[in-house]
């Protein structure tokens, strides 16, 4: 169930921050994605096996919230992606603290991985959503995200594990709309979270995946890197699909695009506008010089 009603991502949009294609890289892998409002109908359908919020830019009820916690409480899976550019509370940052991850109030940046305006993760966990993308040697590419990272101390009576499973390079800063607050270092920007109960089997508990950013999954940027990949292999994590997450096929060539990081852009652009064009110059200058050294000889 794609849940709506709060700015979310558009389902059906084929725009820039729709979320169609999201949609489409489900479906080839035999999801039924249907949006639900929780406001019209609070009852959750037995069959749903997986809750997606992607990008709310309002808050939740209280009542919206408790059925989201009710939901995980019987085993249910969540993928969350919060919206990278509305970092006032969405009441699941409060939720999201009984599951022990915190999401912070802030924006990532890197500026050893910044792309452009976006953000290159390649640091990854050992996890079975991104152990593909490690052994392919694919990274993911954000938008500035929020922080994501697994409470010190889980809440009691909780037998949770949690981790974080996608961060920065050690260049990360975390700044946040409090004065003169910035954190530095490997900045987690993704968590997953599985509840264990002994003697239970691990598929029917609780499993969450929560993400600082939701645009890398829009239109405008899942087929960029292992954007679209990392979408199914969530979902087939979440879902206890595990062919879902053997590895990454082979997809198809939407179109060709370079992609080079904001420095390397900046040495192209030397090399192209001012060392090229000045080799050529000097050339054509000595072939003149020599041929007017010739008809004065």
């Amino acid at each position: 169930a794609y849940i709506i009603g709060h700015g979310e991502h558009d389902l059906e949009s084929e725009g820039p921050q729709g979320y169609a294609e999201f949609r489409q890289a489900l479906e080839e892998k035999n999801f039924d994605v249907r949006s639900h409002h929780l406001i019209n109908n609070p009852l959750l359908s037995q069959e749903t096996s997986l809750l997606v919020i992607a990008g709310p830019r309002r808050k939740f009820l209280k009542e919206e919230v408790e059925v989201v916690d009710r939901f995980l409480q019987t085993g249910g899976r969540l993928l969350l992606l919060f919206n990278a550019h509305w970092t006032d509370s969405t009441g699941l940052e409060q939720l999201l603290l009984r599951w022990g991850v915190q999401v912070g109030r802030n924006m990532v940046k890197d500026v050893s991985q910044r792309l452009g305006n976006d953000l290159v993760i390649s640091q990854f966990g050992n996890h079975p959503v991104t152990i593909p993308l490690v052994n392919a040697k694919v990274g993911l590419l954000m938008s500035s995200p929020r922080s994501v990272a697994p409470l010190q101390t889980p809440a009691a009576g909780r037998n949770l594990i949690c981790q974080d499973i996608a961060y920065t390079s050690t260049n990360g800063v975390a700044q946040s709309d409090i004065p003169g607050f910035r954190r530095r270092g490997a900045i987690p920007v993704m968590t997953s979270v599985e509840t264990k109960k002994v003697g239970v089997s691990s598929s029917s508990g609780a499993r969450l995946l929560v993400a600082g950013d939701s645009f890398f999954l829009s239109n405008g940027r899942i087929r960029q890197y292992g954007n679209r990949n990392f979408a199914t292999l969530a979902a087939g994590w979440l879902t206890d699909q595990s062919h879902l997450i053997q590895g990454i096929g082979p997809q198809p060539m939407y179109e060709f695009q370079i992609t080079v990081p904001d420095r390397e852009f900046q040495r192209l652009s030397l090399l192209m506008l001012a060392v090229f064009p000045g080799i050529v110059f000097a050339l054509g200058l000595a072939v003149w010089l020599r041929r007017r050294a010739d008809g004065n000889s």
